[in-house]
Parts: structure tokens; C-alpha cells; sequence
């Protein structure tokens, strides 16, 4: 209940009432999803994707580098906030490189795994 709770951006107290309920049914017409203030599949996709938008490279073990070309650089390059224009050059090798320096990792400039998260977690929520 709490981690629903935290993804519906509530304080967390572990009792699905009615406060629960209404934000439930609020996220599922904002989705455009059945008001049914019951959780579903769909439901807790939506909020994973919304509160992680880079999930599915994490998963999908992309790795970029120096030289990769494409819409996954694209989505990189605006999450490090260099100009996206789907080519991973030396620029955007360094935006990686000072987003992992942050995060306490090896600056390696490639990006997969746990850099996927530390270049996530740098985003605007």
C-alpha cells in the first residue's frame, strides 16, 4: 500500500481509505484509464513510466557510446540537456561523464545500467 501511496504522491500511511481511493481514481481519469479505484497492470505501468521515463533502456539494456546514433541518443542527449540531435559526440560524452562524476561512478562516458538511473534521477520531476 505504501509504495501505491508514493506513486500516487501521497503521504504514506499503509491504509487504502478514502483518501487513497480518490487519488487512485484521479490518476485513472487523468490516464484515461476505468475509474475503478482498483490497481491493475496497466495502472502501476503508468506510474513506473511516469516516475521513471527511462526505464525501458534500463531494461532493455541499451548502451551508448561514443559514435551511437539514434532515438535512444535523442532521448539521452535531452536527459543530460545537450543538444539532442541523435549523435553521441564528444559533448555528449562529457554531459555523461559529469553526470556520473556527480553520481559517485566511474566516468566512462558510456552509458547503460546504473547510468541510466543517475542520468534519471537528474531529471526535473
Amino acid at each position: 500500500m505504501v509504495i501505491l501511496q508514493k506513486g500516487l504522491r501521497l503521504n504514506r500511511d499503509g491504509v487504502f481509505g478514502p483518501r487513497t481511493r480518490a487519488a487512485l481514481v484521479t490518476f485513472q481519469r487523468q490516464q484515461r484509464l476505468a475509474r475503478t479505484g482498483v490497481t491493475s497492470r496497466t495502472l502501476w505501468d503508468r506510474i513506473e513510466r511516469r516516475d521513471h521515463p527511462l526505464i525501458a533502456y534500463r531494461w532493455n539494456r541499451i548502451v551508448l557510446r561514443q559514435g551511437s546514433r539514434g532515438a535512444a541518443v535523442k532521448v539521452m542527449q535531452r536527459a543530460v540537456r545537450v543538444t539532442a540531435d541523435g549523435v553521441f559526440g564528444p559533448g555528449t560524452k562529457a554531459a555523461v561523464k559529469s553526470v556520473q562524476r556527480r553520481a559517485r561512478m566511474a566516468q566512462t562516458g558510456v552509458v547503460s545500467g546504473w547510468t541510466w538511473v543517475a542520468i534519471e534521477n537528474r531529471m526535473p520531476r
